[in-house]
């Protein structure tokens, strides 16, 4: 089963490479159009339009369905489209999934978003800084704006299909008692801590992928999905 690792705000999918090199499955690693170097449409994508390229990624590539790993703002364009198309969504991996309904008000948010700044390898933050600077502050706004509205606690219930949600034990402004909700409320979900922090894919790609991977396996298997780590 090919496995498409989705990025997060304003980032690219550079920073998924680390988790692709320990995968056992085939990837597909895009990079979304406006953010960084991808070809800019003539307006901001909100998260339907997102999910709709990610469709039509599969398309492209002849493929019906596929895995998903995303991190982050990523995490809502997927689970957007595993309930636009099901049919497309073999699994779900969220890494730190936003937007914690915990963390609002902004003021609240902006703080944990700081204090996991220390947290992550110097490395990443590069990444992140290049990708910020060829994204741009009208796309960055616009498409915070998107994520900010979006309310993931009503959108999980609807998702179909087996889910884990992995959690770095030291991610900054996903909190723990988010991931144990979420994980409730998905029909089929999944938790799993392991140390790291907001970005535990880049930092612990070994130990993502091997959750990843057994995950998948156990899916194909049959076996059954619960709500515990």
């Amino acid at each position: 089963m090919t496995v498409v690792c989705v990025h997060g705000f304003g980032v690219t999918g550079a920073y998924f490479r680390p988790l692709t090199r320990e995968l056992a499955q085939p990837t597909l690693v895009p990079t979304l159009p406006g953010w960084g170097g991808a070809p800019s449409p003539d307006h901001v994508l909100d998260l339907d339009e997102l999910a709709d390229e990610l469709a039509g990624l599969l398309d492209r590539h002849g493929l019906e369905r596929a895995s998903f790993v995303a991190n982050s703002f990523g995490c809502q364009i997927v689970v957007e489209l595993a309930i636009r198309a099901p049919e497309r969504v073999e699994t779900l991996v969220l890494v730190g999934p936003t937007i914690d309904p915990h963390t609002r008000p902004l003021v609240r948010f902006l703080a944990m978003f700081l204090v996991d700044t220390l947290r992550e390898p110097l490395p990443l933050w590069i990444l992140i800084v290049r990708d910020y600077l060829r994204m741009g502050p009208r796309r960055i706004i616009r498409t915070g704006r998107f994520a900010w509205r979006h309310r993931m606690e009503q959108r999980l219930p609807l998702v179909e299909g087996p889910t884990l949600v992995v959690r770095g034990a030291r991610d900054g402004f996903v909190t723990q008692r988010w991931c144990e909700e979420a994980v409730a409320l998905l029909p089929r979900g999944e938790l799993a801590v392991i140390d790291g922090a907001h970005a535990v894919h880049y930092s612990a790609p070994r130990e993502v992928a091997r959750l990843v991977d057994r995950f998948l396996e156990e899916v194909a298997n049959g076996a059954p999905v619960g709500r515990s780590a």
